[in-house]
């Protein structure tokens, strides 16, 4: 959690390094003013949300209208959006936008926007202030935008917003109608970190937007109209109250090339995610709003002053807005299931390959058997076929049909060898004997109950060792009690990957039952596996016992293991940091060696690392387990890592 603070607070100040810059140039590029040039008609902004807020929404934007505001705002929407904001200003000036979002799970966020300021009928008068023939004219301005955001690191969010300006005139009488369009651009960014601690270092977002970092350039007659560079730094904190509720506290510092410096303010009391309440104040003065959400529908309406509240009145807006579609997590949850829906296809393909080759395999051995007279390793091998695939038809007709041979040649070697006893009588008997637990040994094969047919074999193979068909049963069942041994070993080992050990210990024993001490090779791998697994389930106990703080209990079952596993990198580990928080409870550092602590601490933050860690480790000579000093050492073993990389 400290290094995840030390981090993000990295974060924050590279950040505010760089604004830093770009305010520094602000004195410069005002010198260069020109003989023209002044802020757009549009350049009030957008949205009655944000205008409440005396326009302070630098550090917030997450609505439609963040194509103005700052377009790193539109990866903070979660689903679809648009938003259409009206007022009307005085002599029957409308002022207008329209604005939607598109938000994506893997390429950042786009927003679309068009707003739009227009007076009409305005009369023509000429030289003496007569009216032309009662000849009207208009004069309107188009902002369309074009945004784009993607969050590109852990916490900051860049966004840019292409900007087409077109400005002109219409009904004009003794002149021409001048028009003309101009491409500007303008760039934002958003600062989100996730401080830990207190409730005052969390739910703060920091925000920066270059207006006017590409000015359009605008000539609609003989003087090029260029806009000013226009600079916004916002913050935003968001207090939670008990229930739910909480309050946005928002400030915007405003700084632009052409006019004097200002800040917006604005705070807002958001009721149950259903109702909101604003105030904000600028250099316009005060502003009022609240706002209501239904649904997938949001309405909100502003109230504010103007700069010539005297002579003109205050201003309504008002804004409508609409959610709709699939929200990102919504989309992320999708991704995830075609992913997994993906996974199980391939897993179904690969498995359906890998019973096409099993089958294909299996039915090549048991045509080699069949034409090598091994009866039952060739039913042994069709078994196997219709285990893994029931409606194989093949298998079974060859199955019924090897089986009755088989059958057929059991009994005409039994014949033979009654025939050719001398006692016909014994030979009777001891053929009885054989085909009884000769089938009791079949039926037992046949259910994969290897031990007992092993055993019902050998009693029919003591009756008679000459029987071949009896001792190549056992060969048979000897061939197929070391492959189940062996896929039990693999079962083991997956059990034991999905920490189930109790389950994999009891497929060894199965295993090592199977062999019954033949397969002295296979017989190591059980060995070692079940050591390997027996060591992973301590450690595994030992590391439950640590994170839930019974660190002494820890550090005796990490001291058996290494008993057993000396070279246990993960144990040795585990049982360091078990000693560290068993003694750093009641280790104190007294005012020497705390001195010697914060030198170091000043080593590292002038990038000194390695000189931290030689003053650090001086403290560890008499402190070795003091946890706030090895917490350091390995904090700066990090950033030196880091530098190598």
């Amino acid at each position: 959690m400290k290094q995840t603070s030390m981090c993000t607070s990295k974060k924050l100040l590279v950040w505010l390094i760089g604004i830093a810059g770009i305010l520094a140039a602000i004195p410069a590029a005002a010198q260069d003013e020109g003989s023209g040039g002044t802020e757009s008609n549009l350049s009030a902004g957008y949205g009655a949300r944000a205008m409440s807020l005396g326009s302070a929404f630098t550090a917030v934007a997450d609505d439609p209208t963040a194509v103005f505001w700052n377009p790193a705002g539109l990866e903070f929407i979660a689903q679809q959006s648009a938003t259409f904001f009206h007022t009307t200003l005085w002599e029957g000036t409308t002022y207008d936008f329209l604005g939607y979002t598109y938000p994506t799970i893997s390429f950042g966020s786009f927003g679309f926007g068009i707003g739009r300021i227009a007076v009409d009928e305005i009369p023509q008068l000429d030289a003496q202030g007569l009216s032309v023939n009662g000849n009207t004219f208009s004069n309107s301005e188009y902002h369309v935008y074009f945004s784009y955001a993607k969050r590109l690191l852990e916490d900051i969010t860049p966004g840019i917003t292409v900007r087409i300006v077109r400005r002109g005139w219409s009904g004009l009488v003794y002149q021409d109608n001048p028009s003309d369009f101009g491409i500007g651009i303008d760039l934002g960014t958003m600062f989100r970190p996730e401080w830990y601690g207190s409730v005052w270092l969390q739910d703060w977002s920091f925000g920066l937007k270059l207006h006017n970092f590409i000015s359009p350039q605008l000539n609609e007659g003989t003087d090029i109209d260029d806009f000013p560079l226009n600079i916004r730094l916002g913050a935003a904190k968001k207090v939670r109250m008990i229930g739910g509720d909480y309050f946005n506290v928002l400030l915007d510092f405003d700084f632009s090339t052409r006019r004097n410096f200002k800040i917006h303010s604005g705070v807002e009391y958001r009721y149950q995610e259903m109702a909101d309440l604003r105030l904000g104040f600028s250099n316009q003065g005060w502003t009022f709003g609240a706002g209501v959400t239904y649904n997938m529908f949001r309405l909100d309406y502003s109230l504010g002053l103007n700069d010539y509240s005297e002579f003109l009145p205050a201003v309504h807006r008002i804004s409508i807005s609409v959610n709709f579609g699939q929200t990102r997590d919504e989309l992320y949850q999708l991704a995830e299931n075609e992913r997994l829906a993906e996974e199980a296809r391939i897993l179904a393909e690969m498995r359906a390959a890998e019973d096409r080759e099993f089958i294909a395999r299996h039915s090549e051995l048991a045509e080699t058997y069949f034409r090598e007279n091994r009866y039952l390793d060739a039913i042994i091998e069709y078994q196997q076929i219709l285990n893994r695939d029931l409606s194989n038809t093949i298998a079974q007709q060859m199955l019924d049909s090897v089986t009755t041979i088989y059958q057929q040649d059991f009994e005409l070697r039994q014949r033979i060898a009654v025939e050719n006893a001398l006692n016909a009588e014994l030979a009777a008997q001891n053929r009885q004997f054989i085909d009884l637990h000769f089938n009791r040994g079949l039926d037992f094969l046949d259910k994969s109950e290897y031990r007992s047919a092993m055993a019902e074999f050998t009693l029919a193979f003591e009756r008679d060792t000459t029987n071949q068909a009896v001792s190549g049963a056992i060969r048979t069942t000897r061939r197929r009690m070391d492959e189940e041994a062996r896929n039990l070993v693999l079962r083991s080992r997956e059990q034991m990957q999905n920490n189930n050990y109790s389950e994999a210990l009891i497929l060894l024993d199965d295993a090592r039952e199977l062999l019954d001490g033949r397969g002295t090779r296979l017989n190591k791998q059980i060995d070692s596996l079940a050591f390997e697994i027996n060591i992973e389930r301590d450690i595994q106990k030992g590391i439950l016992l640590f994170e839930i703080g019974e660190y002494q209990k820890a550090q005796d079952v990490f001291k058996d293991i290494l008993t057993r596993d000396a070279e246990n990198e993960l144990a040795q580990s585990y049982l360091e940091r078990s000693k560290i928080e068993t003694v750093s409870q009641t280790t104190k550092m007294d005012d020497a060696t705390y001195r010697k602590y914060l030198r170091g601490m000043d080593a590292y933050l002038e990038g000194d690392y390695r000189e931290a860690i030689r003053i650090w480790e001086e403290i560890t000579v008499e402190q070795p387990y003091n946890k706030k000093v090895l917490s350091a050492i390995q904090g700066a073993r990090d950033k030196i890592r880091q530098r190598s990389d």
